[in-house]
């Protein structure tokens, strides 16, 4: 019980980041929503439109968030929910080691007005312990090749 005291019930954690060769806003990076009970934490994470379709960005940002949740915070879980028509954010997710959990017919609105499918996504520390141990980080996560951010 003293443990889930310590925890800040804060409901989102925003974080930058720029890229350190040029000093450009990439984008940011959240956690939100936490359930201490569990504990779990919502994964969320968007770019500047110059920086997305890259392929590095947004899985590198979410990659550093996923070891400050389960290294720091301690966290349990996380949960990811994706557009299911934004291709790109499920790839990092794929890349990222989650697992698609569950469908939400035609719960999201795009801006055009549109409703999309939402897909929930969900990683437990137990998987990501799995794959550092095992040597095998889920694809496209190297921290040798990509962007170096701040």
């Amino acid at each position: 019980m003293a443990r889930r005291a310590e925890r800040v019930p804060a409901p989102v954690r925003f974080f930058g980041a720029w890229e350190i060769e040029t000093g450009c806003y990439v984008g940011e990076v959240y956690l939100a929503n936490p359930d201490w009970e569990v504990p779990t934490l919502e994964l969320g994470y968007f770019l500047t439109r110059s920086k997305t379709g890259m392929g590095f960005f947004a899985t590198e940002l979410a990659q550093r968030m996923i070891a400050f949740a389960f290294g720091d915070l301690q966290v349990a879980r996380l949960d990811l929910q994706v557009a299911a028509d934004n291709l790109p954010s499920v790839a990092v997710a794929e890349r990222c080691g989650f697992v698609l959990e569950g469908r939400q017919r035609k719960r999201h609105r795009r801006g055009n007005g549109d409703l999309v499918d939402r897909l929930w996504h969900g990683l437990s520390q137990a998987e990501w312990i799995g794959t550092e141990a095992s040597g095998q980080r889920p694809t496209g996560t190297s921290t040798t090749t990509g962007p170096n951010l701040v």
